[in-house]
């Protein structure tokens, strides 16, 4: 967990390096008329979708990882969960040493700090960032998608471990997670 956290302050640093460099517009003075204060975004949500999936062993089934309503995404670190027993994550990118899933479109992955899904311990680690000029992702898209193939017959889940989200300048942005986790039947052959 240290090594995963300096990882992150390393990629962080890194993002919060190049948009120092980067030159920023003069902002306007503040307006000096009083203005109704703006309510608050609504907070980010970050959900697995579908939340239920049912796959026949060796057969591939979708699972994407999404983020709704967000404002100022530059960075996402995702730990998920899973059990090797039941499902067995397919390589998106076989070229590539071990075992990788996809990056969705919502963020440019332009610095991959890790992408790795560790099938003996059923570990997902994946952690992107985008790199300055880009401007930052506000709305809603796929973070990431995972394939995976059915093993066991029986129910098993996919669960986030954690999910830290952080702007250009690296304040952290705390999501809603409506459901930590999503059911995988894995059916009878």
């Amino acid at each position: 967990m240290k090594i995963k956290l300096s990882v992150l302050l390393f990629a962080l640093t890194l993002v919060w390096l190049c948009n120092a460099c980067t030159p920023q517009p003069t902002p306007s003075p503040a307006p000096t008329t009083t203005q109704e204060e703006t309510p608050p975004a609504a907070a980010a949500i970050v959900r697995l979708t579908p939340e239920q999936i049912e796959v026949s062993p060796g057969q591939i089934a979708q699972l994407d990882v999404v983020i709704e309503q967000v404002e100022g995404l530059y960075g996402a670190d995702l730990i998920l969960e899973f059990d090797p027993a039941a499902v067995e994550i397919v390589d998106a990118d076989p070229q590539q040493a071990g075992v990788q899933i996809t990056p969705g479109e919502f963020l440019s992955a332009d610095l991959v700090a890790q992408n790795q899904a560790d099938l003996d311990q059923g570990t997902i680690l994946y952690a992107v960032s985008q790199m300055a000029p880009k401007e930052a992702a506000s709305g809603s898209g796929t973070l990431a998608t995972i394939m995976f193939t059915g093993r066991t017959p029986g129910d098993t889940v996919v669960t986030f471990k954690q999910v830290l989200l952080a702007t250009s300048n690296g304040e952290q942005i705390i999501p809603t997670i409506p459901v930590v986790s999503v059911t995988v039947h894995v059916k009878e052959e």
